[in-house]
């Protein structure tokens, strides 16, 4: 299954996978592909400026 790539993770829990769900059907809702949707989370960097 293509979810299982974006979501290769070994921290997972069974809320985390729902959201994550949650998120790419939402986002192939408007029209972006899970490919775009790892390709974002990918690239940013989710770091607090004051750390």
């Amino acid at each position: 299954m293509e979810q299982n790539n974006l979501l290769h993770n070994t921290d997972t829990t069974p809320t985390l996978d729902n959201e994550w769900v949650g998120l790419l059907l939402e986002a192939k809702s408007i029209g972006i592909t899970p490919e775009e949707v790892k390709d974002f989370f990918t690239q940013i960097k989710l770091i607090p400026e004051n750390r």
